[in-house]
């Protein structure tokens, strides 16, 4: 997986619903969709943990509860889901053994030229 492309879309995602930019939040979340497919699409071990099946896990809880949180335009729902895909996402890297792979909620736009404001 590209990790940086990961990062991006995750950091670009919590700005546009920070924001309440949900047509954004959408376009987010459908660009980890398409990175998360590609995932699966690789096959890839890691220590021992096929990685490439935990894509799917993801797809079918945490994506697809943010997307019932970005159409019900819900900040509290989409923040709650978003720790839990965070808290998915680490999960793996532990049990892979990249326990040193923490991914956090950005702090700062990961692009300062997007308006993430409507």
């Amino acid at each position: 997986m590209k990790y940086t492309s990961y990062l991006l879309h995750m950091g670009k995602f919590w700005f546009a619903a920070k924001a309440s930019n949900w047509e954004l939040s959408q376009y987010e979340l459908d660009e980890l969709k398409e990175t998360l497919e590609a995932v699966k699409g690789l096959n890839a071990e890691k220590n021992g943990v096929k990685v490439s099946n935990v894509p799917d896990s993801v797809l079918q809880t945490q994506v697809a509860q943010l997307a019932e949180a970005i159409k019900r335009k819900s900040p509290a729902e989409f923040q709650k889901l978003y720790d839990e895909t965070l808290s998915a996402c680490n999960g793996c890297h532990t049990e892979a053994g990249y326990k040193f792979i923490h991914i956090v909620r950005p702090t700062a736009p990961p692009v300062t030229n997007q308006k993430w404001e409507m």
